[in-house]
């Protein structure tokens, strides 16, 4: 029996990777900060079915504000392309993409954040750990809220039609 997984990084690219060192920051001066992480995600199957791509978009202490009181900004967009065995029922390709396919890219991500701070004015970030399940949760909650608002708003305008025919 394999240890392999039946579901693979094939490859990841980075399109996008800005880390802005903040000048004016200084660790010992009032509170320690928390750092603003935002995570948003993607993903897309490819026409072969056996191929998805994971699309990453995370970006730490984004806004001017936040920016101000912490050591770095960062925003880096990336993505990775995963292969499943061909013989994977649909249901373990369902259980393993979400959850594993995303820790994977991030965890690619954080490698090339920690690389590029770590000769940086304030020396290596390393993002902090994120938690996929409860972030697929919200995307999920969220995207059928939306799904029921836009069924909702289409129940509006029929019904206004009606009543003006």
């Amino acid at each position: 029996m394999s240890t392999l997984s039946p579901m693979q990084l094939k490859d990841f690219v980075v399109q996008l990777l800005h880390v802005e060192a903040n000048p004016e920051f200084h660790p010992h001066r009032g509170s320690p900060t928390k750092d603003d992480l935002s995570v948003n995600f993607e993903m897309k199957q490819r026409k072969d079915g056996a191929q998805f791509r994971i699309d990453l978009d995370v970006r730490l202490n984004d806004s001017e504000a936040r920016y101000k009181k912490c050591a770095y900004r960062i925003h880096i967009r990336i993505y990775g392309l995963f292969e499943f065995d061909r013989n994977t029922p649909k249901e373990d390709v369902d259980k393993l993409l979400g959850p594993n396919g995303l820790a994977m890219a991030y965890s690619v991500a954080r490698g090339i954040v920690a690389e590029a701070t770590g000769t940086s004015l304030h020396g290596k970030i390393m993002l902090p750990t994120v938690n996929f399940i409860e972030l697929l949760k919200r995307k999920a909650e969220s995207a059928k809220g939306k799904r029921a608002a836009g069924k909702s708003r289409a129940r509006d305008h029929g019904s206004k039609k009606e009543q003006t025919t």
